[in-house]
Parts: C-alpha cells; structure tokens; sequence
C-alpha cells in the first residue's frame, strides 16, 4: 500500500505555513485517527530572525547535507538559486525516516517533481495561491522585504512559471487574508477526505 502524503505548494509569504497550521489544529481538535503532521525538512540556508531549528527547518551546514547526500539517506532534494541575481544556492530536501510520521510536506515544484517518481507514494499536490501585492505586503509587514526577499520572488516565478501554466497542482486554494481560518479549514478538509480515500481525485 502506497503511503499518503499531502505536498503543499506557494510563493513565500502566501500562507503555506499558516494554512498547515491551521488544519494540524482542526485535525486535533476533531480527534482524529490519522493526525495531519507536517514534514520538517533540512536546509542549507541560512536561519532568518523569526525561524527556529526544528520549527519550519533543520538548519545544517553545506558540509552536513553533503554528507547525507553520499549516504543515499534523502529525497525531494531541490536547490534555489539565480545566477542572473547572484544569490547563492541553498538545497533543501527531506529524508525518508522523516516520512514515515508525517503526511503533510510543503514544498517546491522542482521537490514536488523529484517526489512523483517515488512509486511507493499517493501524493496529493495543494497550490496555495496569493496574489502577488498581498504577498508583498506581508513581506513589508514582517519587515522581511529586503533585497533577499525580491531576489526569492525573481527565482520563485521563474520555478513556478511552468508549474502554475500547466496546472501541476491537484487542487489550488485562493488565501488573500492576513489570518483566515477559512483557507486553513479547506485544506483540512481535503486533506482529511484523501487520507480517509473519501476524496474525489480531479
């Protein structure tokens, strides 16, 4: 049996964690049998100021992923960078051990793709869309919109041209508020329909 794994997908700054974080809480609260749980995966970048080890990554070193690249431990492996912008290349990835708790994974389309030829995995891909002057805004919000930030959103649209024009997405989600709970409550919903087969596949 293949395993369930719910791979959500978003610019920065268009909800992808608070949206997760809303369904992991309907999830406890509704008592559920099979939790959602979210997949922490490894970067090489560097911590930002309102990160915590742990929390949204485990922040290694170049020298530690190359380590456990050689080891044949990981999957979902994606590197980010531009050389136009000049900004370094970070990789994220996760590992396999890591899959075996967890049922929800955000990431990136190149990650997404990586994921899709695993056999042993159903993946369900969820696009959380935002319009790009509301992203903007958070950003500004977060005092977060830096010469980073902009280089980030160069290199996203360039990584989520392809997979937005031929809707490698199973279901997308519109989130244009700050906090919304709404958005939060969809995803739970599909979510708990396609860990219990309840849902309907597009």
């Amino acid at each position: 049996m293949r395993k369930k794994l719910i791979c959500v997908l978003g610019e920065s700054k268009s909800g992808k964690d608070n949206t997760v974080g809303i369904a992991e809480l309907i999830s406890k609260e509704m008592g559920d049998e099979i939790l959602l749980n979210e997949v922490v995966s490894y970067t090489t970048r560097p911590k930002r100021s309102n990160e915590e080890n742990g929390r949204e990554h485990f922040f290694i070193s170049e020298e530690k992923a190359k380590k456990m690249m050689q080891e044949k431990k990981i999957l979902a492996y994606t590197k980010i960078e531009d050389p136009n912008s000049g900004v370094k290349g970070y990789e994220y990835f996760t590992t396999y051990e890591q899959l075996e708790g967890a049922n929800i994974y955000i990431i990136d389309p190149n990650g997404l793709e990586n994921l899709r030829k695993n056999p042993n995995l159903d993946i369900l891909s969820v696009y959380i869309h935002s319009p790009k002057f509301i992203r903007k805004i958070r950003a500004m919000k977060f005092s977060d919109y830096s010469k980073e930030y902009k280089n980030r959103v160069k290199n996203e649209e360039r990584q989520f041209a392809k997979f937005k024009k031929n809707k490698e997405y199973d279901y997308k989600i519109h989130n244009v508020q700050w906090f919304s709970y709404i958005t939060g409550k969809r995803f739970y919903n599909l979510c708990h329909a396609f860990l219990t087969d309840k849902l309907k596949r597009r």
